[in-house]
Parts: structure tokens; C-alpha cells; sequence
């Protein structure tokens, strides 16, 4: 064997063996990836949860989710966000359809005067209708976020 053909033989070897160790740090930086980002669906899923079933109605709440957000144990390391929409009243038609309207629903509580059902909303004032449209939040330090949009819903 010659200078040459060494030469050549070690050139061949010496990329095939970056290639594999650069396959595997690929490999090692998505297998991280994939489980934050698993560790952050298991976070987001925890805050819904809890939001669902521990958390109870909150009527009048802020748009921004107060007392919420203060009542759901956040994940640490993670910034939350809750963004608490009240369906506008136009759009609370339970079930209805063009041809088969549904009346709209009472108001279980005015939010601007604290009165508990109110026959109607009173034009102006923000009222609830014992729905509320949450939208979740949740940000890993800067690396990536995830969203989910929940419904909640007063029992009587």
C-alpha cells in the first residue's frame, strides 16, 4: 500500500466517522426537542385540567383570566397566560340554526351592577352568561409556546 492510497483510506475514514458522530448529535438535539416539547403538553394539559375540574366558574372575571390565574398552580419554569373571553350575547344561540332560531340565553349575572339574573342585559353593560371562552398559554423560557382553547361553563 502506498502513501497515496494511506492517505486516501484514512481521508475516507475520517469522514465517515464525522458523519456518524454529527448523525448522532442531530439525533441527541431532537430527542431533546421532543421532550420539552412533550414536557410542555404535559404542562399545558396539567393547567387545563385543573381549569376544567378543580378551578370552579369564575363569573365576571377579568379578561385576563384574575382569578384564574391565581387559583391554577403553575408549572415551574414556564410564563401563563389566560385570556378570558365572555361569548358576545348575539352569539349565544344554544344549538340554534338560519331556519330554527334558539332564543338567546338569560344572563346569570350583569358584571357591571353585580346583579345576579337580570332579565336582560342592559345595553352597555358587560354581562355573563354562564359560558366562557379560555384561551391557555403556556411559555417554556423563551423556547416555545402552546396553546389551547377551552370552554367553561356555570352549573346551577
Amino acid at each position: 500500500m502506498t502513501l497515496i492510497e494511506t492517505i486516501v483510506a484514512i481521508a475516507l475514514m475520517t469522514l465517515a466517522v464525522v458523519g456518524i458522530v454529527g448523525g448522532m448529535a442531530t439525533t441527541e438535539k431532537v430527542t431533546a426537542a421532543a421532550q420539552g416539547d412533550a414536557q410542555t403538553q404535559a404542562a399545558l394539559r396539567s393547567v387545563v385540567d385543573q381549569l376544567r375540574s378543580a378551578v370552579p366558574y369564575q363569573p365576571c372575571d377579568s379578561a385576563s383570566g384574575t382569578a384564574y390565574s391565581t387559583a391554577v398552580i403553575k408549572p415551574s419554569g414556564y410564563t401563563l397566560t389566560l385570556n378570558l373571553m365572555r361569548p358576545d350575547p348575539t352569539q349565544v344561540r344554544w344549538g340554534s340554526t338560519a331556519q330554527n332560531p334558539v332564543p338567546l340565553a338569560s344572563p346569570r349575572v350583569d358584571c357591571t351592577t353585580n346583579q345576579n339574573y337580570p332579565p336582560t342585559c342592559t345595553s352597555g353593560h358587560t354581562c355573563d352568561y354562564g359560558i366562557q371562552r379560555i384561551t391557555v398559554t403556556l411559555v417554556q423560557a423563551g423556547r416555545q409556546s402552546l396553546r389551547q382553547v377551552m370552554f367553561k361553563g356555570a352549573t346551577t
